[in-house]
């Protein structure tokens, strides 16, 4: 790099090599502009590394923040079943069939402790009750603790899941609490509660595998209750959880120190080796002081190599602002042009927008010490007229007096940094839109339990046929949740796969039917067709209903049957066929689908209906109904 000041001076040293006065001040010189220049640099260099870092951080936290959002959350919807549950059975049957329905939305989900209703606040129904004796008929309402009193309130008041904790349970280890007030009438009935243990919790959002940061979990009144206070400054990660706002407290496990110190030692490493060859430079003119000439033209060309082996653009302008001289290579690789393009142009050539340039103008008035430390975006232009991002820091170039003689003008290309910046912003975008089709399929589908429970309701007519009742809905909810996992297991969150799930729902019908399904025989003749998810729920649950019907009723008094199911696409009109046919005893001569008082007929007709589809029946040799409807 070379300024008229500092030229004039090196023209003088080398006409006058006996003035030793003389040359340390040209010397002094040429390192204050090195460690200005480069002190800008590493600066900058600095904060773009603590920038990246951050977001490197953030980056591994995320998973484990959704993960364990995701599974609190999932076992609070649990309550809302057990809600509906409380709301829709008799209290005088509830202790018939409480342990049932228990242990039906429990599914051996880790990090419950417990499920309860409380009726009027006395938790009387506590599922599994092992281990639990502490529970059952505490009053919830006259708990001493002040926190499960306010939480309790905030219940009854809001209607809606609040939580407590985590803290130390009564009946030992950490624990989250949820509780929903339940109202019958308009009044106040009880309380459904779900008591997690928070160890398994950690354990299934794999926090212990968090290798290369920390991670703390707090409240939202502040307090610790997962892992250690972070040293440092820690990344704030919020969690809503309920109706609680958690922060999740993240660091990295090396300290922030050395994960800046990876990426800045090259950096640091050049501006080592900088200061060496200064410093050298210096020793060689003081000792050699008659071969002034060629010790002073050697050090200009390290120095020109140095600056030219800059990646980012170096420009050096007079004080009007007009170029000067500049790193040939990066300023032919960022712009497209030679140096002597340039050399004695206003900058105002490589700006995009008259108001960049007018805006770095104005700055450039404030003071050295601002100046120094502070990088402006702009949009600049290259030769051939494309634009590009790019960040420019100027430092003033001062003579021996301090005086400003001209300017340092530092570019950098930032448009990759933009491009991963927008990729990282869509890519946080595409998450919460997915989390919000989640919740959207979650909360379909438990209208879809409470619609099916109101149906089954009216068929309960005795303790018989309420355990078959359960039994019936618990396979249609389980064809419900067979749909997730084919989604889940096939990494496509948005079309099932219908040969692969009326394989698995049948096998899973075959083990609900232990006794009478082990004569059954099963063929299929399935195309690969995949249905939405909008479609696949009402597919499945049809399926569900017209297999359970075959297994029920098909084969009585006979030693074996076969049941068919088929799954077609009429290519031309895009129509699917769906048939389940069986070789049993048939259908009654007076048989018709309209009249039928079962609730299996109903549901088939109603999902019928839902997929805008057709329904017939044959009753010849055996029983065969088929549904047409048409694709996604």
């Amino acid at each position: 790099m070379e300024s008229g000041a500092a030229q004039e001076y090196l023209s003088f040293a080398m006409k006058s090599n006996n003035d030793i006065k003389t040359l340390s001040l040209v010397l002094l010189i040429i390192i204050l502009a090195v460690g200005a220049a480069w002190t800008v640099i590493n600066s900058w260099c600095y904060a773009l590394v603590k920038e990246q870092t951050r977001n490197h951080i953030i980056q591994l936290a995320l998973p484990f923040q959704e993960s364990i959002q995701g599974v609190i959350k999932e076992r609070f919807a649990l309550v809302e079943g057990l809600c509906s549950f409380a709301g829709a059975v008799p209290e005088k049957t509830i202790a018939a069939v409480f342990n049932d329905f228990a242990a039906g939305i429990y599914d051996g989900k880790k990090g419950i402790r417990n499920i309860s209703i409380a009726p009027g606040g006395i938790q009387k129904y506590v599922y599994p009750l092992q281990d639990n004796e502490i529970v059952a008929g505490h009053n919830l309402l006259s708990d001493p603790r002040l926190e499960v009193q306010r939480d309790i309130q905030r219940a009854l008041e809001t209607g809606e899941l609040i939580i407590s904790g985590p803290y130390e349970l009564r009946q030992g280890g950490q624990g989250l609490i949820a509780r929903k007030a339940v109202f019958k009438n308009d009044r106040f009935w009880g309380l459904a509660v779900i008591v997690l243990d928070m160890p398994p919790i950690y354990q299934e959002s794999s926090l212990d595998k968090a290798e290369t940061i920390e991670i703390a979990m707090q409240d939202a009144e502040g307090r610790i209750f997962y892992g250690q206070e972070p040293a440092g400054k820690p990344v704030h990660l919020k969690m809503d959880i309920s109706d609680e706002v958690w922060q999740m407290l993240v660091v990295p496990r090396a300290g922030w120190f050395n994960e800046h110190f990876k990426l800045m030692w090259p950096f640091s490493l050049m501006t080592l080796i900088i200061a060496v060859f200064t410093g050298g430079g210096a020793v060689l003119l003081t000792r050699q002081l008659f071969s002034l000439s060629q010790k002073a033209k050697w050090e200009q060309l390290q120095y020109k190599n140095l600056f030219n082996s800059i990646h980012d653009v170096i420009l050096i302008t007079d004080d009007q602002r007009h170029i000067v001289n500049a790193n040939q290579p990066a300023t032919r690789s960022m712009f497209g042009y030679e140096l002597d393009e340039l050399v004695g142009k206003e900058t105002s050539v490589l700006y995009a927008l008259n108001s960049d340039h007018e805006r770095i103008g104005n700055w450039l008035s404030e003071n050295f010490s601002e100046r120094i430390k502070t990088v402006l975006e702009v949009t600049l232009k290259r030769k051939n007229g494309s634009v590009f991002p790019a960040e420019v820091g100027v430092p003033a170039l001062l003579d021996d007096n301090g005086r400003i003689i001209g300017n340092i003008g530092i570019i950098r290309d930032i448009t990759e940094r933009k491009k991963a910046q927008a990729a990282l912003h869509q890519e946080i975008e595409d998450k919460k839109i997915l989390i919000q089709e989640i919740h959207h399929r979650v909360k379909n589908n438990l209208n879809i339990v409470a619609s099916l429970l109101n149906l089954q309701k009216g068929e309960v007519r005795s303790t018989e046929s309420a355990r078959q009742s359960f039994v019936d809905m618990s396979n249609r909810i389980h064809s419900m949740s067979l749909i997730h996992d084919s989604l889940y297991n096939t990494g496509n969150v948005s079309r099932v796969i219908m040969s692969t799930y009326i394989r698995r729902l049948i096998g899973e019908l075959g083990k609900s039917f232990a006794g009478g399904s082990s004569r059954i025989t099963t063929s299929f003749d399935l195309e690969d067709i995949q249905l939405t998810i909008t479609r696949a729920v009402p597919c499945g649950i049809l399926i569900n209903e017209l297999i359970t019907n075959a297994i029920k009723h098909a084969f009585t008094s006979r030693a074996e049957g076969k049941i068919t199911v088929s799954l077609k696409r009429k290519t031309e009109t895009d129509t699917i066929i769906l048939t389940v046919r069986d070789n049993g005893v048939g259908l009654r001569y007076d048989f018709s689908l309209e009249s039928s008082s079962s609730l299996g007929m109903r549901l088939v007709q109603l999902l019928t209906a839902q997929l805008d589809g057709t329904l017939s029946y044959s009753g010849d040799n055996g029983t065969a109904f088929t549904v047409e409807f048409t694709g996604d």
